[in-house]
């Protein structure tokens, strides 16, 4: 392997064991059932309909039976409750490091193992300097790595763990429903 295919190799190996990048908080967020229902807001006045239409709008063939039914439309909004917890997790920098250090160690013994081919005894082969960059970039490798991991568990994250966060999600929806107050000025079916 020359030396620009080790550069490309650990190259991409940087790239890779990068990726999941330091370690940190990560929050996950879990909800609280039920849901919590926070009214309804009318859209439109209260009207009378065909039982037919209104069990099409409101999707309820119960309603279909014949005569005219009092419906309206409104918004409902409700909120999910739901709770954010936070947790240290250094998977990613292990791994990275990991992978690091073990790419770096293969350059170096790649090297080594080619410079004892070449069947040179007294060390003064001219090819010596063809695997000076294996050396180079293998220990610059395993002391990335090293320095990696050293960082993760010295340095991120740092304090304790942050507090459980709260909150709620608020959805809007429109439809139609069931609604009185049509006598007063939908007139009777």
């Amino acid at each position: 392997m020359n030396s620009i295919a080790k550069l490309a190799a650990v190259t991409a190996c940087l790239w890779v064991a990068a990726a999941p990048g330091c370690a940190r908080w990560r929050v996950t967020r879990v909800a609280e059932p039920p849901p919590v229902a926070l009214g309804a807001t009318p859209l439109t006045a209260p009207r009378y309909v065909p039982a037919d239409e209104a069990a099409a709008l409101i999707g309820d063939p119960r309603l279909a039976d014949p005569g005219k039914v009092c419906v309206q439309r409104v918004v409902v909004a409700t909120a999910q409750p739901y709770v954010e917890r936070a947790s240290a997790s250094r998977t990613g920098d292990i791994v990275g490091s990991s992978v690091l250090m073990g790419v770096g160690a293969l350059m170096v013994v790649s090297g080594l193992v080619q410079d004892a081919d070449d069947g040179d005894i007294d060390g003064t082969s001219p090819r010596d300097d063809v695997f000076a960059p294996a050396y180079v970039f293998g220990g610059l490798a395993v002391v990335g790595g090293a320095l990696w991991l050293g960082l993760s568990h010295a340095l991120l994250p740092g304090g304790p763990e942050p507090p459980a966060a709260r909150g709620a999600d608020i959805t809007r929806a429109v439809l139609w429903t069931e609604a009185t107050g049509c006598d007063a000025g939908g007139g009777a079916p």
